[in-house]
């Protein structure tokens, strides 16, 4: 009744209450919609992790807890042992920034060596690596709490230059978040199809205003650099498959946030992901191909695929915020209703002030009946 009173004195004395009493209860529906919308919709703080599954997989496992035994195995590249190679224990000196050499010895008959003693901690990481015809091999960072005295492995193999036996299985990037930013994560299989390790640039993308990137697994981070939207990494590729998982977080400008990749390796498949309140516009090269349910939470991504990529081919999209936040989920009903409600209501009114307009004044009445 107060919403009539007020419509009443606002203009309309002589709309009907029955009309007053409409509209005021479809404002009333409205606003309580409204505030359905934004406390359904709120944000999850969890959607801006992502859940894409990164691989398991440990690096050999390594002792490495103070003074310590450190046994290595070096093997060719079809896991055949090799004796006669040096291999070097390799220290990071925060003086220098760099890891530098502090042991070295040469592997046995089984292409094992065996450090005894060595003084490696968590507070000083460490690697071993193995050094083949001028290339060195080597091993992740030292981990500790590892079981005593497992085994390094490593590998080593001829070397080329030349990326003729590489191609890519999949390639994915997942992008998570909102309109104050997101997270991103790519996941890249390489499999190397030569007997040669690959010592030559893999480049790897990079979304614009991609900052403070964590390597997961797949290639050494004191070999990497990057230039131009892309990490450049030179860690052997050896052969056999090699899964590469980083991610960082990216903020978007008033556009979204842009990604564009021109392939340099032959790849199987492609696929952008896209979750939270975000979704993509494929400019080239992408179609959607529906959804994926991804991390432990089993979260649903949309998703937009490519197959069969060439050398030189390229996929290119923006991604967006799918739906709006905050105060415009609220006004954007409120609008719609109030808009609604004074097309209905004009044309009534404007139908009352004609009548009114065209009934005989009361003084003529009186006359006329005299």
């Amino acid at each position: 009744m107060v919403g009539v009173l007020r419509l009443r004195r606002s203009g309309f004395p002589q709309m009907p209450r029955p009309m007053a009493t409409v509209i005021v209860g479809i404002g009333g529906a409205v606003v309580v919609f409204a505030g359905y919308l934004a406390a359904t919709n709120a944000l999850d703080p969890e959607e801006l992790t992502p859940n894409v599954e990164l691989s398991t997989a440990e690096p050999d496992p390594v002792s490495t807890s103070g003074t310590d035994d450190i046994n290595a195995l070096v093997t060719n590249a079809t896991n055949d042992p090799m004796d006669g190679i040096t291999v070097e224990i390799a220290a990071f000196d925060e003086k220098v920034g760099d890891f530098v050499v502090v042991g070295e010895s040469q592997t046995d008959d089984d292409g094992r060596v065996v450090f005894e003693d060595a003084d490696i901690n968590p507070g000083r990481p460490a690697i071993v690596q193995a050094v083949f015809k001028g290339t060195r091999f080597a091993s992740s960072i030292l981990r500790a709490g590892n079981e005593r005295g497992a085994p390094i492995r490593i590998r080593v193999a001829e070397t080329t230059r030349s990326a003729g036996g590489l191609t890519i299985d999949s390639e994915s990037l997942a992008i998570v978040g909102d309109a104050r930013g997101a997270q991103a994560v790519h996941a890249v299989t390489v499999r190397n199809r030569g007997n040669t390790a690959y010592v030559g640039e893999l480049r790897l993308p990079v979304l614009p205003g991609g900052t403070a990137i964590q390597v997961q697994q797949g290639f050494d981070e004191r070999r990497a650099s990057i230039t131009e939207g892309q990490i450049i990494a030179r860690t052997p590729i050896l052969p056999g498959r090699h899964d590469i998982t980083y991610t960082y977080p990216v903020q978007s400008d008033a556009d979204g946030i842009r990604f564009r990749r021109t392939f340099q390796i032959p790849t199987e498949r492609f696929d952008l992901l896209v979750g939270g309140e975000l979704d993509a516009r494929p400019s080239e090269g992408l179609q959607p191909s529906g959804s994926a349910d991804v991390g432990p939470a089993q979260r649903s991504y949309r998703k937009y695929s490519a197959e069969d990529l060439a050398r030189g081919d390229v996929v290119a999209a923006r991604v967006i915020v799918a739906q709006s936040t905050g105060p415009l989920r609220i006004i954007g009903p409120i609008a719609a209703a109030l808009l609604a409600v004074a097309i209905v209501a004009i044309p009534l009114i404007r139908k009352r002030r004609r009548r009114r307009s065209a009934a005989p004044a009361p003084t003529e009445m009186l006359e006329a009946s005299k």
